[in-house]
Parts: structure tokens; C-alpha cells; sequence
């Protein structure tokens, strides 16, 4: 006896069904892709519009940004303490942004947000101090990030690894 049409019909059904939901895996696999790209896109965005925001902070008081960028330190009877405590507290809070948006970025954009990061926290005794004295406000990620950074140039003293290891 020959096979029969209708055995026929559903094995070539089934074949057909396979295409069908391969190509339909791939369509997903493809608009997945997409959807995250437009998420590093839309991350990196915003990213880069809040560090706008945070250098037109920096320059209503223009004398704030050698305290954050060029390594100035912070005096205690400074008539301008206040505000440069205020700017790098928000200058630290972004950082701290930058690294809980780690994985909404692509590899190469993250390596460069790190070593702004790592950039900021080297030039910046103010920042520094800030986080040394405000450990527990920052996650975990922000604090071994100081660690590295002071490893290596401070030969491992106690500033960062008490940030790091006190949790």
C-alpha cells in the first residue's frame, strides 16, 4: 500500500509549521535586537543630557569647577564650601548613575563612561573625600571602581578599601 495523501498533507504541514515558527524566532530575535539598541541609544542620551545639566550647575558659580576637575582642594573656611559640596554631591550622584546604567549600555560606551568616571574621581580630591565620608549612600559597583583607582595610585592605603570592605 502507497502512503496516503493525508499522512502526506501533515507531515508537509508540519515541515511548514518548522519554517514558519524558525522564521518567526528570527523576526523576535531581530526586533529584540533592535529594541535593544534603542534602549544603549535612549540610556547614553540621557546620559549625556544630565552631564550637560551638571556642567551648566558647575557654571553658575564658575569658581566650583577647580574643586571637580582640576584637582583644587576644598578649604574649610571657603565662603564658597557649600556650594562645591552641593556640586559634588550631585557631580558623585551622577557617577553613581553612570554605574546602575552599566547594563543599559554597550561595552564601548560603558568604557567610556568609566574612564570618566575614574577621570572625575582621580582629578577631584573634593570627590574623593566626599565618597570616602558617604560610603554607605553608594552602591557597591561606584566604590570598587574608587578602590581600583586608589590601588593603583595610592598603593592600597586604607581610603577606598574601607569603602569597599566595610560591606
Amino acid at each position: 500500500m502507497g502512503p496516503n495523501w493525508a499522512d502526506i498533507i501533515m507531515a508537509l504541514s508540519a515541515v511548514g509549521s518548522l519554517v514558519v515558527t524558525g522564521i518567526g524566532l528570527c523576526a523576535v530575535y531581530v526586533q529584540l535586537k533592535k529594541v535593544r539598541e534603542s534602549v544603549w541609544g535612549d540610556t547614553h542620551g540621557r546620559l549625556c543630557e544630565q552631564s550637560i545639566e551638571l556642567l551648566r550647575f558647575l557654571a553658575e558659580k564658575r569658581e566650583t569647577y577647580d574643586y571637580i576637575y582640576a584637582g583644587k582642594e576644598l578649604e574649610p573656611k571657603n565662603p564658597d564650601r557649600v556650594h562645591v559640596l552641593f556640586v559634588t554631591e550631585a557631580i558623585v550622584n551622577f557617577l553613581e548613575h553612570l554605574v546602575l546604567q552599566k547594563d543599559n549600555l554597550p561595552e564601548k560606551q560603558w568604557m567610556t563612561w568609566r574612564r570618566f568616571i575614574v577621570s572625575t574621581y582621580a582629578g577631584s580630591p573634593v570627590i574623593r573625600d566626599f565618597i570616602t565620608s558617604h560610603r554607605e549612600w553608594y552602591s557597591e559597583d561606584l566604590l570598587l571602581i574608587a578602590n581600583e583607582f586608589d590601588r593603583r595610585t595610592l598603593g592600597g592605603t586604607a581610603r577606598s578599601s574601607e569603602r569597599a570592605g566595610d560591606r
